[in-house]
């Protein structure tokens, strides 16, 4: 990383192991851990795809699973959102370069807290992210309240963003020498924010417990709504069905000669 990018790193280090240290130990398996058996050392815990995408739910920037797929980079209201396929290669490139697949397998299907701060630069390239004078030209404070305002209703800001494409992309990357500072600036303060339930400027591993809890409650509460919508078209086709069977039972009056 730049230098920018690693004193960046490095004073939110305390929040940023926070957050990698509650999602990545959510599951608790011998494979996550990187650690050889006959090293006396902790194990340092990793993060596997599946809690990066759990992760990425929480803060609001990927579609809960099952639930309508959010094609582009915004969602309706324009809040930047992934599709889970890059998600998972966002993942995937972030990933150390090991040269044995077979016998480092665990170490190319996990994370490390490195590997983790990658991604989240990685994923400044992804989304659409307003800059620091389209937040300005807003008057919002953070991005966090630039899309609660376009939820609000309270500016087009969202369109504005499209337009402009003020954020970092990909090609924009590849094709310039512009830094990145000031979209991993925006992305992480986005992501605190919204972790930060309490908003104290402090997010806890009690926080983030309360945010995949509510994940865990809407995931039942869709999936309930599924099988009622199931069950209401099974009804439906069922009476539709009763009704053709019963006109091909009617005898038909035969006309007169």
């Amino acid at each position: 990383p730049t230098p920018q990018v690693h004193g960046f790193f490095s004073k939110l280090e305390p929040v940023l192991r926070t957050l990698f240290d509650y999602y990545s130990m959510i599951e608790v398996e011998p494979s996550s851990y990187d650690f050889k058996p006959h090293e006396h050392k902790k194990p340092q815990p990793t993060m596997s795809v599946e809690e990066w995408c759990g992760f990425l739910m929480d803060v609001g920037l990927l579609p809960l699973e099952g639930t309508q797929q959010h094609m582009g980079h915004q969602d309706g209201n324009g809040s930047p959102m992934l599709d889970l396929i890059p998600a998972r290669l966002v993942f995937m490139w972030s990933q150390t370069f090991v040269s044995d697949e077979l016998r480092r397998r665990s170490k190319m299907t996990s994370a490390t807290y490195e590997d983790f701060l990658e991604a989240l630069t990685r994923l400044c390239t992804r989304i659409t992210l307003p800059s620091p004078e389209l937040l300005k030209q807003y008057k919002a404070k953070s991005a966090k309240i630039f899309f609660d305002d376009v939820d609000a209703g309270k500016h087009d800001g969202a369109v504005m963003l499209r337009q402009t494409n003020s954020g970092m992309t990909w090609q924009k990357e590849e094709e310039t020498d512009e830094p990145i500072i000031e979209s991993l600036e925006v992305l992480v303060g986005l992501i605190l924010d919204r972790l930060d339930a309490d908003a104290n400027g402090k997010v806890s591993k009690q926080e983030l417990e309360k945010k995949r809890q509510a994940r865990a409650k809407r995931r039942e509460e869709f999936a309930s709504l599924r099988v009622n919508d199931k069950t209401s078209l099974s009804r439906q086709s069922s009476r539709k069905s009763s009704r053709d069977q019963s006109r091909r039972n009617t005898p038909q009056a035969t006309p007169r000669g």
